[in-house]
């Protein structure tokens, strides 16, 4: 059994999404489990789109903002602060979001929607441009809120065949891309997500499952390059491989590491996926991307939200973002140490369980 998942895995996807209709009728005879590539998926999600979510929420609330075109956001500073080479007390653009899109329909009712979102910083800089492509059934476009608030699923929908998700430097090269697609083969659903880093195949996940198995692989591979972002080099290298399954049957699950799929137990398992993935991929290569690229916005501060707005919440974010503005970080870890030393002293209490 173990050999026919293993064959899975090289298996062509072309094609796969007129398998529509026999996916439809594996779906309701699935296993029951909780474990799910869509795990995976939101923790790569939610890395990514952590440190963006929060600048543009904070842009939003530093500066006022107007919308001259439908598809079209500027942001004003009103007094001239906020970028380096501005003037002081004239109005001021520092910086743009512009939307726009392409869909159509094939004749057997598969929908393609492409959605462009576009950010321009200070001095109108071009800086990024996501790229969110879905293939599937009643797809609905981005709402303003969505583009805002940096909303964006990774994961498939009930109604997606195939998703894509793209961040393209100010030329258009590509520096972080998604894609997920799911198909049918020999009575398994099957999806595969690769991550790529510049046009290099960093990461592949695959889940295939059925009324009696779930498994799950999570490779990581080897890439090296030195990317140039207005003349900030981002020198990013792995090397070697890192591979983990997930094996679940109605029997239980098991846990296992290596091209030779030793068995091991599920906290080990786990100390690899937040050691290589978690820690080293996903924050370490990834953010440092994205907070390279957010440095080029205009600066932001936190704004109080009254009694629901914690002295602890407050402090942890002008925490983040002062890290992400690149503030001294001899002060940044005086503000830790302020903190750490308000839980020792139990004015600050921790009621997560252990």
């Amino acid at each position: 059994m173990k050999i026919n998942f293993l064959l899975l895995f090289f298996l062509p996807l072309n094609g796969a999404f007129a398998q529509s209709i026999s996916i439809e009728t594996i779906l309701s005879n699935l296993i029951n489990t909780n474990i799910s590539i869509n795990k995976y998926t939101d923790d790569f999600e939610a890395e990514l789109f952590k440190d963006l979510k929060l600048k543009i929420r904070q842009i939003s609330e530093n500066y006022s903002y107007s919308q001259s075109t439908f598809n079209e956001i500027q942001y004003i500073s009103e007094d001239g602060s906020g970028c380096g080479t501005t003037t002081a007390g004239q109005k001021t653009l520092v910086g743009k979001i512009i939307y726009q899109d392409q869909q159509n329909t094939s004749k057997n009712k598969i929908q393609n929607l492409t959605e462009f979102i576009s950010y321009t910083g200070c001095d109108q800089k071009p800086l990024f441009q996501e790229i969110y492509y879905r293939e599937g059934f009643n797809l609905k476009k981005l709402t303003k809120k969505e583009v805002l608030e940096f909303k964006r699923k990774l994961a498939l929908g009930e109604d997606e065949l195939a998703k894509s998700y793209e961040i393209r430097d100010y030329q258009g090269r590509s520096l972080i891309k998604y894609t997920v697609n799911s198909f049918s083969y020999s009575g398994y659903l099957t999806t595969k997500v690769t991550i790529s880093i510049a046009d290099q195949p960093a990461i592949e996940i695959i889940e295939q499952k059925n009324k009696e198995r779930v498994f799950i692989t999570l490779k990581l591979m080897p890439f090296s390059f030195v990317y140039d972002f207005y003349n900030n080099l981002m020198p990013k290298t792995f090397t070697g491989n890192v591979l983990l399954y997930i094996d679940v049957t109605l029997e239980g699950e098991k846990y296992y590491l290596g091209a030779n799929k030793d068995l091991t137990s599920k906290k080990i398992f786990e100390s690899y996926y937040s050691s290589y993935f978690l820690l080293h991929i996903y924050s370490n290569v990834f953010s440092s991307i994205v907070k390279k690229i957010i440095t080029f916005f205009p600066t932001t501060e936190v704004i109080s939200r009254g009694q629901n707005y914690s002295k602890l919440s407050r402090q942890l974010e002008e925490i983040r973002i002062n890290l992400i503005n690149g503030v001294d970080l001899v002060k940044i870890r005086q503000d830790v140490e302020l903190i750490l030393v308000d839980v020792l002293n139990g004015t600050i209490q921790d009621f997560r369980p252990q």
